[in-house]
C-alpha cells in the first residue's frame, strides 16, 4: 500500500473531509433504525421539531420525510449549486440558529419531487439524532461507529447550539475514512458485528434519483 499526502497534511492528521460528512450522517441515521431509536426513514421531518414556531409551513412542507432529507429531495428552497456560489449555505452559517433558519425557508418544490443539493437538510438530520439518541451526532458516532471501527483521532465543527454539522465540518484521518468504506464494502459487517443493515447498505449502493447535474461528457 502507498499513502501520499499534501501539505500542511500528513497520515496522522485529520483531514477535512467537507460533504463527505453528509454520508458520515447518514450511516448514523441507519444506525439509529437498527437501535429502534428511528422507527421508519418515512416518519414525518416536523414531528422533530413540534417545540418550534415555525413559519411558511404549507402543506408541502409536512409532507417532508426522514427519506427525503437523506436523499436532498425535501423541496425546501436552497440555492448551493455544485458549481456556483452556495448562496443559502453562507447565509445559514450567518444564522444564529441553523435549524430554524432551514426550517423556516420556504418551499420551492414538493418534497420528492426534484434533487436540490441543500447541506440544510443533513444539518436537520443532524439535529434529528440528537433528539433521537440525547447526544450530538459526534457522540453518537464515537459511541456506535468511530469506536468500534478503532477511530480514535477526528475532529467535528458544531453549530452555535451545539449541533454536530452535518453537511460539512468533520475531519478524519484518510485511513480511518478508509474503515467506513471498508464498512460498507463488507454490507455492513466489521469483525463479527452488524454495524449497519444490510438493506441500507444494498439501496445506498445504487443511484434511485435523477441528480439533473449537466452533462460534462
Amino acid at each position: 500500500m502507498l499513502d501520499t499526502y499534501y501539505a500542511p497534511y500528513s497520515a496522522e492528521i485529520p483531514h477535512l473531509i467537507n460533504s463527505s460528512t453528509k454520508a458520515v450522517i447518514g450511516t448514523l441515521a441507519a444506525m439509529a433504525m437498527k437501535d429502534g431509536l428511528l422507527d421508519s426513514t418515512d416518519h414525518s421531518m416536523l414531528d422533530f421539531f413540534a417545540d418550534r414556531n415555525l413559519t411558511n409551513v404549507d402543506d408541502r412542507k409536512k409532507m417532508i420525510t426522514v427519506q427525503h432529507l437523506l436523499d436532498m429531495t425535501s423541496g425546501i428552497d436552497w440555492r448551493e449549486p455544485t458549481d456556483g456560489r452556495p448562496v443559502t449555505f453562507f447565509e445559514m452559517e450567518r444564522s444564529p440558529d441553523w435549524a430554524q433558519f432551514i426550517l423556516d425557508r420556504p418551499m420551492s418544490n414538493t418534497s420528492g419531487d426534484i434533487f436540490n443539493y441543500n447541506s440544510g437538510n443533513p444539518h436537520l438530520l443532524s439535529a434529528i439524532l440528537t433528539k433521537l439518541t440525547g447526544m450530538s451526532a459526534e457522540d453518537y458516532a464515537k459511541a456506535k461507529l468511530f469506536g468500534p471501527l478503532g477511530i480514535t483521532d477526528w475532529k467535528w465543527r458544531r453549530d452555535p447550539q451545539g449541533v454536530s454539522i452535518g453537511g460539512n465540518g468533520l475531519a478524519l484521518k484518510p485511513r480511518d475514512m478508509a474503515k467506513i468504506g471498508y464498512l460498507y464494502l463488507r454490507r455492513g459487517q466489521w469483525e463479527d458485528k452488524t454495524l449497519l443493515p444490510p438493506a441500507f447498505v444494498e439501496r445506498s449502493s445504487h443511484a434511485t434519483l435523477d441528480m439533473n447535474l449537466p452533462d460534462r461528457t
